[in-house]
């Protein structure tokens, strides 16, 4: 049975309110010089590895926030880290209706997934930038962010689904 218009409301409100605290929690965590953190150390290393491992010829370096190689750059900024996506995700997982322990699982791994699914994003943003510069806005401002929210939505939907077949 489906819920009450006053329960699926409150649950919206709920969702925007934590959605607007999630991204204040993220400007605070910036100004406070986490952003070193998130972008360099949790985003630019592991994206250089993971080319590195690819394409080893490539010389692919993190330095700070920017992807090194000889001859070229790619720099790293806020928003990079896949904030965006996780922002939607932990309040649409806050307010769903499942048990705290389905809760918890889809915290965990969807969070996991967008961290891996923005380092993929990474990798073709670098390779497009390389090979296929033309191409480079277009799958940064457009592709690389659907693509993203298309497999975490469908995440969460197989997430929600599952939970209420028990």
């Amino acid at each position: 049975m489906g819920e009450q218009g006053g329960a699926r409301w409150a649950r919206i409100a709920l969702f925007v309110i934590l959605y607007g605290a999630a991204h204040a929690a993220y400007r605070s965590l910036r100004a406070g010089g986490a952003s070193h953190w998130l972008v360099d150390t949790a985003t630019a290393l592991p994206a250089a590895a993971l080319i590195d491992l690819l394409f080893p010829a490539d010389a692919v370096r993190a330095s700070g926030p920017r992807l090194t190689w000889p001859g070229g750059r790619l720099q790293l900024l806020a928003g990079c880290d896949g904030f965006e996506v996780m922002a939607l995700y932990v309040p649409a997982v806050l307010v769903a209706p499942v048990g705290w322990r389905r809760g918890l699982a889809m915290l965990g791994l969807g969070l996991l997934l967008i961290w891996a699914l923005n380092q993929w994003r990474l990798l073709a943003l670098y390779l497009a930038f390389r090979h296929w510069r033309e191409g480079f806005d277009a799958l940064h401002t457009l592709w690389g962010p659907l693509l993203m929210l298309g497999a975490v939505a469908g995440f969460f939907a197989w997430n929600l689904r599952a939970g209420a077949r028990g």
